[in-house]
């Protein structure tokens, strides 16, 4: 039946029922609500082949604004049943001014009831006497406002998926807060769309038990919400349950929401039946479980009662939804006491969540923009930190202690400095006894670090993630201050086979923050007695640190700081001689690796294959991160020492940037010349440490910054220049109109001179002839002009 057919309808049988009142006088509404507790429910009169159970409409029709009438209106030949005059008049009882009359009708047969008494009557009792009389005596008790609530849930699948939606809602209302409440995993002012929910929206109606897995903090909690919110439009329910909570089984949340907002006890036996009943309807409409946090050493009664949901919608199409962290999911899926799966690892498909995609950045960099007046510089994409969620949420809590001034727009270098550390400790608010735990819990990660090189299935795991063995935790840490750790959900306990565990800071930007005083008291007196010991054992140690490089570059800077300006002075002269290596072979090499979810891997490269391994980047990215700061001696130019290691580290062949996923995987296009090295585009921004250094000299010693580059090009040092190119790039028009001056000049004179010279050379090699050089270097002009 099309619109205009229903109209038609409709006002045929009104004229019918109501002769003595005029069109003007009636109004007919669709869709309407019903009080139910603390809450008002939406009836839909929806198509009713939508709802084959019951195949009828729901209309609410107004006489002079005053809803008079519940008209339940069958298809044409259905017969009338007491059943749909008792869910009419249900409905009538519980919408906001009680419906005083309730019709079921299919157009020729006519059923017609006083709401409030229960009693029927005729069509010719319906004038406007009546109507006077209704209003006088609208009152009904509470035991049949009960039957009536108890009749719409059993037979109405959309109210029993609205109240379920209203549990899940107040829930996730206590889960979101500010970006400055770290204890809630959603932020109310950033959520950024993530793409894997049609990933997850596909699976579900596919296979229907998901297991959804990912990292500490990279929003699993967040997508669930939208999940949420993208079944709620569709009419579907979705039961969210936080297994971090006191856990009870579904039946028995729904029986105590429903006691509560009905203010009288409704047992879990009668909630299984609505529910079991619901699943039957022949409707189209889903319920989706979700159990949240779900960990190997949680309560025993989850895993029973996900069983049991298990075996009861595996045949309907209801769906279940487990989620827990990656460091879980292979412990919930396997046996640990041998190589089979479990019940979840048998019947439950896998979906990951991961840190953001390149649209994902993209679209939290425009919110970052119009949101804060921030945003993140060419490059960010690159960054690993700028693909973490969490570390979004460290951003914009500290962009909002300082926001731009009206009109003006603030931003953040592509890749982090050393300042990155300080917004690690100064953005989470911590109690003082928190700070004082993970600062101990920072001191055994520091300590346990020499015991990893005899334990190789530890070693690639400690890497960046400051891992500790509880064997080891439990000689220097008191048991207590663990359990604080873990309760407060800082800290986790991982499995790491053969019956070991390890603790694994959930935030491990903590740890890089919190370590720094500890490395300058335990290193200092280290450094004075055997210089060269202590070097390599501090630069081994602040490896296994997350963002490492800046930890070691901000203990050194403190140390220059704090009257030690010889020991420092002698260890920035061993850094710099402490050059990257690169190995050209063809013989086999296995390369380790640890993932996060899979564990350590092992990559064979073949036998006869030239490869090309680059080695021992460490100490030039340390002093990246360290001329980024203004170090300088007690000479007459005190800022020399530093332009001339940025000098050293610039002209590098080797990109000079921390291996990880993003540098293997987002495609940051380069040229290679076998004779002047590795140059990475300049379109992307920056993405090297030492680069976004020269910006940050170039913008404040801009004369220093020309010196070099005049003594760059007179000793055609090509990726030193090609790297104070982009430094210029990306520095112009935002400083005053000095440096905006220089800018100019090295931009003009490397796009229409030295780029050019660069690729004769890298052709050619650089002791190639004059004259063959300017033949290749004009043929390169020539082109360019075309």
């Amino acid at each position: 039946m099309n619109e205009s057919e229903f109209q038609n309808r409709v006002n045929d049988i009104l004229s019918k029922l109501l002769p003595t009142f005029s069109k003007a006088e009636i109004r007919c509404q669709r869709n309407f609500s019903i009080k139910f507790g603390h809450h008002n429910v939406i009836v839909d009169g929806k198509e009713p082949t939508k709802y084959a159970k019951r195949s009828i409409y729901d209309l609410l029709i107004y006489i002079n604004e005053e809803p008079i009438i519940l008209l339940e209106l069958k298809k044409p030949g259905l017969p009338l049943t007491n059943e749909d005059i008792k869910q009419g008049i249900s409905y009538a009882r519980l919408t906001d001014k009680i419906t005083p009359i309730t019709i079921v009708t299919n157009g020729i047969d006519h059923i017609i009831y006083d709401t409030i008494k229960n009693e029927p009557f005729s069509v010719s009792q319906i004038d406007r006497g009546f109507l006077d009389l209704v209003k006088t005596n609208l009152s009904i008790a509470a035991d049949e406002m009960r039957n009536s609530i108890e009749t719409i849930i059993q037979n109405d699948q959309g109210v029993l998926f609205e109240i379920i939606n209203s549990i899940s809602a107040n829930s996730f209302d206590k889960l979101t807060g500010t970006v400055n409440q770290f204890d809630k995993p959603i932020i109310n002012s950033f959520c950024v769309p993530r793409s894997v929910l049609s990933d997850l929206t596909l699976k579900v109606e596919t296979d229907k038990f998901i297991l959804l897995t990912g990292d500490a903090f990279v929003g699993k909690t967040t997508l669930i919400y939208q999940f949420f919110k993208s079944e709620k439009e569709k009419g579907n329910a979705t039961l969210y349950i936080d297994c971090q909570d006191i856990f009870y089984s579904l039946f028995r949340k729904l029986s105590h929401f429903l006691s509560g907002s009905l203010s009288y006890p409704i047992d879990d036996t009668k909630v299984r039946e609505w529910l079991l009943s619901s699943f039957h309807t022949q409707g189209t409409k889903k319920i989706n479980v979700i159990f949240d946090s779900l960990r190997i050493e949680g309560d025993p009664d989850i895993s029973r009662h996900i069983i049991e949901l298990k075996d009861i919608f595996q045949f309907s199409e209801q769906r279940i939804i487990l989620c827990t962290d990656t460091s879980n999911y292979r412990y919930l899926v396997k046996h640990p006491d041998r190589n089979s799966l479990t019940l979840i690892g048998k019947e439950f498909i896998r979906q990951n969540v991961s840190n953001f995609t390149t649209d994902e950045y993209f679209k939290a960099n425009d919110f970052l923009q119009e949101k804060y007046s921030l945003g993140i510089l060419r490059g960010g994409v690159y960054a690993r930190e700028f693909r973490t969620p969490r570390i979004w949420r460290l951003i914009i809590s500290d962009a909002l202690k300082e926001k731009p001034s009206e009109g003006a727009m603030g931003y953040i270098d592509s890749i982090p400095s050393i300042a990155f550390l300080d917004l690690f400790t100064n953005s989470i608010q911590f109690d003082y006894q928190t700070v004082i735990d993970f600062r101990k819990f920072t001191q055994v990660f520091v300590e346990s670090i020499a015991t990893l090189k005899d334990k190789p299935e530890l070693r690639l795991m400690a890497y960046n993630l400051g891992i500790v063995e509880e064997s080891f935790a439990d000689q220097f840490l008191d048991e207590k201050l663990i359990k604080r750790l873990l309760n407060a959900g800082f800290i986790e306990k991982r499995p790491v086979g053969d019956y070991k565990w390890v603790y694994v800071p959930k935030l491990p930007e903590l740890i890089a923050g919190y370590s720094i005083e500890y490395l300058k008291e335990k290193f200092i007196p280290l450094f004075k007695s055997s210089l060269d010991v202590a070097y390599s054992t501090f630069l081994e140690t602040c490896e296994y640190f997350p963002y490492g490089e800046m930890v070691a570059a901000r203990v050194l800077f403190d140390i220059g700081n704090s009257e030690n300006e010889m020991v420092f002075s002698q260890i920035i002269n061993k850094l710099i001689k402490d050059e990257p290596t690169v190995e050209e072979t063809d013989s086999e090499k296995m390369l380790g690796m640890y993932y996060e979810g899979i564990g350590d891997i092992t990559i064979k490269s073949g036998e006869g294959i030239q490869d090309k391994f680059f080695g021992n980047a460490f100490p030039f990215l340390v002093l990246a991160h360290l001329t980024y700061m203004n170090f300088g001696d007690y000479s007459d130019d005190p800022h020399l020492i530093r332009f001339q290691v940025i000098g050293k580290l610039g002209n590098s062949k080797i990109v000079q940037r921390r291996a990880d996923h993003i540098f293997f995987h987002s495609g940051i296009v380069m040229l290679e010349s076998e004779e002047l090295g590795a140059f990475v585009d300049t379109k992307i921004g920056i993405v090297e440490p030492i680069v976004l250094s020269m910006k940050a000299n170039l913008m404040h010693y801009p004369e220093h910054f020309e010196k070099l580059f005049k003594a760059a090009k007179i000793n055609k040092l090509f990726p030193l220049l090609h790297r104070m190119y982009i430094a210029a790039i990306n520095s112009y028009e935002f400083s005053n109109s000095k440096v905006d001056n220089i800018c100019e000049e090295i931009i003009k004179e490397y796009e229409n001179d030295l780029l050019y010279r660069m690729f004769a050379y890298a052709d050619l090699g650089l002791d190639v002839s004059r004259a063959e050089f300017r033949r290749l270097y004009k043929r390169y002009r020539k082109f360019a002009k075309k």
